[in-house]
Parts: structure tokens; C-alpha cells; sequence
């Protein structure tokens, strides 16, 4: 069997199943061989093994049950980094980046900001790229899950060549400190909506995605949690669904942030709202 004849039997098999059948097939096919995407391209006429075959078909299995990609790899890229990622974590999406963005922003924009705490971590994906773009910042984490807590563990280790303090904590509560920055990708689909992602299949846990009834649970936890965290003129940093921001900003209001600004991502979507403690006249937006 040619690369060739693998990669486009994988594509045939993953398009009645995924909606990248061709984008995953040549992933998988890269994994399974540790070569990069751009030589399995250019080596399509060659002969592979028959343990290469074989590894390949395995993955593609595993895909075709409904695995993410990034959970078969273990590993997912973010931020110009390659997180371990695994059952049990978020796999980090691209439009999250949205919200490191925002906190260096933050950051260059005001020196006397020194402190960010991600709550929510999973992955670290979002504390993580922010100290290894501004490793002057002090960073810290929290997660409820343990299973997040060892990939959190790992990839700072890996990626940072060091740790940084992590707390396992209902958002806010056993972590120590006050904060210049507080950010989160919390949970915020609502529960039908996860409920329905389970009927089809979806391997990722719903402590990660199951925001309650209407998808705001966390929030209506979390600002009020973070407003008391938060240094003077703080901001509050949350990643949601562009429907939600309403809401959202009626609770940012509602316990005291003075300035509200919205960053969206790369389709145009509002994706990042910052709530701000102070007037706004301290530090810039």
C-alpha cells in the first residue's frame, strides 16, 4: 500500500462520519508515522509498512467511534504550543487563543499589571501560553478536576520547562491571593445542548462543557467570586457564546465592574468579554 492509497482510503472511510475527512486522514496518517504533514503530502507514491498500515487503521477506528483527533494524537496545538491532552480535558480551540490575546494586550498596555490567576485551566492551555509570551508575569492556575490537574502538571513541565502554582479548587475557592487579572474558558453549553452532544457521542466530559440550564452557571458564580479577588482596578477576562453577553455584562455591572469591552474572534463572533473594577482612568483598556 501506497501513502496515497492510505491517506485517500482514510478520507473515503472518515466522510460519511466527520466533517474533515481529508484534514483528519492526513493527521492521522502524520501521527501514525511521525512525519510532518507536508512529507506525507510529498511522498504519496511511496510504500509504507505493514505495522505503519496497520497503526494508521488503528487510529482511524478509533476516529470513526468518535474520538477527537487530538485525543487519539494526544496532543492538540494552541498558541503556537503542542498541549498532552486526553479524556477527562477540554480539547483547547483555536478561538480561545481570542483570550490570551486579550491578556498580553492587557499586559503591554499596563506595566503595573503583575498578576493573572486562569481559573477553569483543563488543559493550562490559556496560563500556560500566557507566562511562556510574558514570563515576567507571575501565573497561577485552578481546577476542580484531578484528571486536569496532571495534564496541567505535565504540559508546564514540558512547555515551561518548570511549574507554576496550581490550585485544585471550585473556581475561586481554595485558591490564595488576589489577582491583577482573572480569566476563564468556563463551562457554557447549555445542559440540553450537552445532553444531545452525549446521545451523539462526544467523549468530552460535561464538567468541562455543561454550563446548567441556560449555560451561565459558572458565571453567576464566578464574577461575583472574582470581583472580591481582584485587585484595584482588576479585570475579569471570560471566554462564552456571543449570545450570552448580555446576560454577562448585566452581571458585571451588577457586582461592581465599571468598564466592559468585547473581543471577538476570527468569524467575527463576540467571543471574550473583560469586565474592569476600576473607572478605566488607572489602566488601559
Amino acid at each position: 500500500m501506497t501513502v496515497r492509497q492510505a491517506v485517500l482510503g482514510g478520507v473515503k472511510q472518515l466522510e460519511a462520519r466527520v466533517e474533515t475527512p481529508f484534514l483528519d486522514a492526513v493527521i492521522l496518517f502524520s501521527s501514525a508515522s511521525g512525519w510532518s504533514k507536508e512529507r506525507v503530502l510529498a511522498s504519496y507514491p511511496e510504500e509504507i509498512s505493514e505495522q505503519l498500515e496497520e497503526t494508521y487503521k488503528k487510529m482511524l477506528a478509533q476516529r470513526m467511534d468518535g474520538t477527537p483527533v487530538s485525543y487519539i494524537r494526544g496532543k492538540k496545538e494552541f498558541y503556537s504550543l503542542e498541549f498532552s491532552v486526553g479524556p477527562g480535558v477540554l480539547v483547547p480551540r483555536p478561538e480561545t487563543e481570542i483570550l490570551v490575546d486579550a491578556v498580553i494586550n492587557l499586559a503591554d498596555k499596563n506595566p503595573g499589571i503583575r498578576s493573572v490567576h486562569d481559573t477553569c485551566t483543563g488543559s493550562g492551555c490559556v496560563a500556560i501560553s500566557i507566562k511562556n509570551a510574558n514570563p515576567d508575569l507571575t501565573v497561577s492556575a485552578s481546577d476542580i478536576s484531578p484528571v486536569a490537574a496532571s495534564f496541567f502538571k505535565d504540559n508546564c513541565s514540558a512547555l515551561l520547562g518548570e511549574e507554576i502554582p496550581f490550585f485544585e479548587s471550585d473556581l475561586l475557592a481554595s485558591v490564595n491571593g488576589a489577582f491583577d487579572v482573572i480569566t476563564a474558558n468556563p463551562p457554557y453549553i447549555t445542559s440540553d445542548q450537552y445532553a444531545k452532544m452525549v446521545r451523539d457521542h462526544w467523549p468530552e466530559p460535561a464538567i468541562a462543557l455543561d454550563g446548567g440550564v441556560d449555560g451561565l452557571e459558572f458565571y453567576r458564580k464566578l464574577i461575583p467570586m472574582s470581583a472580591s479577588r481582584l485587585t484595584q482596578n482588576g479585570f475579569l477576562l471570560l471566554e462564552a457564546d456571543s449570545s450570552q453577553f448580555e446576560a454577562i455584562r448585566k452581571m458585571f455591572v451588577q457586582n461592581g465592574f465599571q468598564t466592559t469591552i468585547l473581543y471577538k474572534d476570527l468569524t467575527g463572533r463576540n467571543r471574550v468579554i473583560c469586565g474592569n473594577l476600576g473607572t478605566g482612568s488607572e489602566w488601559k483598556i
